[in-house]
């Protein structure tokens, strides 16, 4: 783990104990990670003081990455009420699926100039003219 690695202490958190987490304890950090996941489920596991805290940590100063789902729950977002809203009313354009109902979707995988992967993992035409 590059944590490990770079002799970087670090602690690791569930939901639970981010619910009794204080807002002074939590600045004692100086990086909050939220990883991926479902950002539904994640929020609704957070009490709404909680999402409180955790905003008004990161506007004195804690610094907060979000990954994947981590990065949805730090925005702004009407899907639930229990968003961070890290971003001050900016919603990313995946919010427009989501509003939808859409909460999973197929992406293409291309390379520019080469095509795009099909649902085999095989490129769709235009494979490296002059590959054999």
């Amino acid at each position: 783990m590059i944590l490990n690695e770079h002799h970087l202490n670090y602690s690791t958190a569930n939901s639970l104990q981010m619910n009794d987490m204080s807002e002074s304890r939590l600045r004692a950090y100086r990086l909050l990670i939220v990883p991926g996941g479902n950002f539904v489920t994640m929020g609704n596991s957070l009490k709404s003081g909680t999402t409180a805290t955790i905003h008004n940590a990161v506007e004195s100063g804690l610094n907060y990455l979000g990954i994947c789902a981590g990065a949805i729950l730090g925005g702004d977002t009407i899907y639930h009420d229990n968003g961070l809203n890290l971003t001050n009313g900016v919603r990313f354009e995946f919010y427009a699926y989501v509003n939808r109902g859409i909460h999973r979707a197929a992406a293409p995988i291309a390379d520019a100039g080469v095509g795009t992967l099909d649902s085999t993992g095989k490129m769709a035409r235009n494979l490296l003219a002059g590959v054999r």
